[in-house]
């Protein structure tokens, strides 16, 4: 579970090696072993004592700021032999491996888009119904030419699969907002500032979804700034972004299936002339929903595995496929 502690005045100490959490008269204790991390607002206190414990237990701790946004991140020390492994990162930038690489993780995406949508048609209407036929055929034509390229040597250039995914993902976006609530339908993607209430609530959970890749990147030794496909400039999580593109739809779903079971609401968001921001409430409500969300299972490599876990599978998995390629060269 992920402790997420925003009411103004809350101090968060350890008692009895467990987290101690009080707020006046009203407290409550929470084990180190059942939190998974822990996002602390800027109106409350975090212990020295505290912050030593969830690290001891490997629990990133999430500073937010005023209006509830990721602003910085502590996370443990501890790894030991990772420089290699970041070399690695280095030079296979641009090499066919990474493109092979960042086509699979396309893949996935595109598949776990179509799949949403096909959740979802029930809800379209029978105007956009076509669309979203065509669109749930457009992925696998897309995806099978992917694949089949890839069989056959033949790596699709990168930029033309950037094309190819920025076409499909204008049709995905606009059947996704037709199937929504009016007042939670939009017009395409805004990121900062958000112009709706998906785009601020999106925006929020993206930003969870990141902090999540970043602490298993972290984990597994690898460099959350050096990309293969997201541009990696002073200050850019490259990687971050990349092993984020499979997940980006389970955001998606999850804010998708708490709008339209009327769990977020209009007045969870503060709209302003130029720029719309979600409130305490939401943010409280979007967490618990996406909580709840990776304790559901999802097939991979041929077992049912916890979604929370998935992120770290990615990432050590990357790591194991860096680790083995310099140990064939050393051979």
């Amino acid at each position: 579970m992920q402790l997420y502690i925003h009411t103004r005045g809350t101090i968060v100490r350890v008692r009895n090696r467990s987290f101690h959490i009080s707020n006046g008269e009203e407290v409550r204790m929470v084990s180190a072993h059942r939190v998974t991390s822990m996002a602390i607002g800027n109106s409350c206190t975090l212990s020295s004592s505290a912050l030593l414990l969830a690290l001891k237990h490997h629990i990133p701790v999430y500073l937010l700021d005023g209006i509830g946004r990721i602003s910085g991140q502590v996370s443990g020390t501890g790894f030991s032999n990772h420089t290699s492994i970041r070399r690695q990162q280095v030079l296979q930038k641009d090499s066919d491996w990474s493109k092979r690489y960042i086509i699979d993780l396309i893949v996935t995406k595109l598949q776990r888009q179509q799949a949403h949508i096909n959740i979802l048609l029930d809800g379209i209407s029978h105007a956009n119904s076509t669309k979203a036929v065509y669109f749930v055929r457009s992925v696998g034509e897309v995806v099978a030419a992917l694949n089949n390229n890839t069989q056959e040597g033949e790596l699709t250039d990168l930029s033309v699969l950037s094309g190819w995914e920025g076409q499909l993902a204008r049709n995905y976006w606009g059947l996704l907002s037709s199937g929504l609530p009016a007042g939670f339908q939009f017009e395409g993607r805004s990121r900062m500032p958000a112009t709706d209430r998906f785009n601020a609530a999106l925006n929020y959970l993206y930003a969870i979804l990141g902090s999540y890749v970043e602490n298993a990147i972290i984990q597994a030794g690898l460099d959350p700034h050096f990309g293969f496909m997201h541009a990696d400039g002073y200050g850019s999580k490259g990687l971050t972004y990349d092993l984020m593109e499979p997940f980006r739809p389970w955001a998606d779903k999850c804010l998708t299936s708490l709008i339209n079971n009327d769990l977020l609401k209009e007045t969870h968001f503060q709209v302003n002339e130029d720029e719309v921001r979600i409130n305490a409430d939401a943010r409280r409500i979007i967490i618990t929903g996406w909580n709840d969300f990776l304790e559901e299972t999802e097939l991979l490599n041929d077992r049912q595995v916890a979604k929370k876990n998935h992120f770290f599978l990615l990432a050590t998995g990357l790591s194991a496929t860096l680790l083995a390629q310099i140990n064939e060269s050393n051979e």
